[in-house]
């Protein structure tokens, strides 16, 4: 096992051992499952700076956003 391998292994390792967690990866299984596995390269990024922002400390901006762009 190389060491992305490892590393993707101890997060889904982590992510489970909590209900919080759990869910957490349920919504990244959903978003692979779904359309995720996807997009283009562009959008990748985008979907990685909103989680990336979300917790770097602009969790309502991001929240925010994302529902006006949905329209909700």
């Amino acid at each position: 096992m190389n060491s992305a391998e490892q590393n993707i292994k101890a997060a889904t390792q982590q992510l489970r051992r909590s209900e919080r967690g759990r869910g957490a990866l349920r919504h990244v299984l959903d978003l692979l499952e779904g359309d995720g596995l996807g997009l283009d390269g562009e959008n990748q990024r985008a979907v990685l700076t909103l989680i990336v922002g979300a917790w770097q400390g602009h969790p309502e901006t991001v929240r925010d956003m994302a529902r006006e762009a949905l329209g909700k």
